[in-house]
């Protein structure tokens, strides 16, 4: 949540119930139990990384520290306060009874920060530099009777063929809108619960794309011997083949021809671009199994993480070393499939 008087706030919201809560460790761990088994997760260190995201960001766009407060909660809107019975309690903490004046707390850490620069609002300069750590965004809200009948567990791969099985032709309003829309400038957010037709929108905006890079491919890149390159990922091997003939239909429907070669277009899954480039000496291949190894950051502590802060520094020393090699692998756009998944 961004406010010019707030400032920023980045709330974790957990539907989790008292009863599904195992335990909770001294450091703030929490074990939940799911219907597919028992998870462990510390959803303030998860908060927290995501808000340092934003004002690491932000820090870089404004050459500095920002004015604008940043601000994180935990938010249990299914517990009581009084039903929490573990020692660990935190201040961080949002329970149901005090939801109501979740509100007035961001009003005041906003107050309280902007007592110290003596300032009614926020400058709108920061908040802009907040927005563009977001990219521009759009919220997908789906219509009950267009959503498939069955349902499977969030975030499993037969939930995504589920949110991916809706007929083409029967576009929502608001999926037709954001299909057509030209994404040139910067990144572009779409976020939607479960079967609200995210992936639907995926492809037919990027079958659009192709499109017009195809009807202005002489204009445009007479000049060039390279050919576009779009990048399609996700995070699941077996969804590729699903993804690939999804994007393929709908460039079907758009042209009424087969994808060819005109524009390069490559679908795969995360780790299968991460061994790719490195058979293209951009970087040593490192599996998750490797996240581990000494030699990276000590402020990564997840294998995930490690891995990422890998991959990122060495593709800066071959962008840096190599800069024609790197522009020749670079994509001019790539889509992400579950976008959420980079940070989770």
């Amino acid at each position: 949540m961004v406010d010019r008087t707030a400032g920023v706030h980045v709330v974790e919201v957990k539907g989790i119930t008292v009863d599904q809560i195992e335990d909770v460790e001294p450091g703030g761990e929490i074990r939940v139990r799911y219907r597919d088994g028992l998870s462990s997760k510390n959803f303030i260190k998860q908060v927290r990384a995501a808000m340092f995201d934003i004002r690491d960001f932000v820090r870089r766009e404004c050459d500095g520290e920002p004015e604008i407060n940043f601000e994180y909660v935990v938010v249990f809107p299914a517990i009581r306060r009084e039903d929490w019975r573990w020692s660990f309690n935190s201040p961080e903490f949002v329970f149901q009874d005090e939801c109501e004046t979740l509100a007035a707390r961001m009003l005041s850490c906003g107050s309280e920060r902007r007592s110290v620069y003596r300032c009614d609002a926020w400058r709108s300069e920061e908040i802009d530099h907040v927005r563009r750590a977001f990219g521009d965004n759009a919220v997908l809200c789906p219509l009950a009777e267009l959503r498939p009948g069955r349902r499977t567990n969030e975030g499993t791969l037969g939930e995504s063929f589920d949110e991916c099985a809706t007929s083409y032709k029967n576009l929502t309003p608001e999926q037709q809108e954001l299909s057509e829309e030209e994404w040139e400038q910067g990144p572009r957010l779409v976020r939607g619960v479960a079967g609200s037709g995210k992936t639907i929108v995926l492809a037919n905006n990027l079958a659009r794309r192709i499109e017009r890079l195809r009807r202005s491919g002489d204009a445009l890149f007479a000049s060039s011997r390279v050919k576009p390159r779009i990048g399609a990922v996700c995070f699941n091997r077996a969804l590729v083949p699903f993804l690939r003939e999804k994007v393929a239909q709908a460039f079907r429907q758009r042209m009424g021809a087969e994808l060819d070669d005109a524009i390069e277009l490559r679908i795969g899954h995360l780790n299968h671009f991460y061994w790719e480039l490195s058979q293209r000496g951009v970087w040593p291949y490192r599996g998750l199994e490797q996240g581990k190894d000494r030699g990276l950051s000590k402020d990564a502590k997840h294998p995930v993480e490690q891995r990422a802060r890998h991959y990122h520094e060495q593709l800066l020393k071959f962008k840096a070393a190599q800069p024609v090699a790197f522009d020749e692998i670079a994509f001019d756009t790539i889509y992400v499939d579950e976008g959420q998944d980079v940070t989770g």
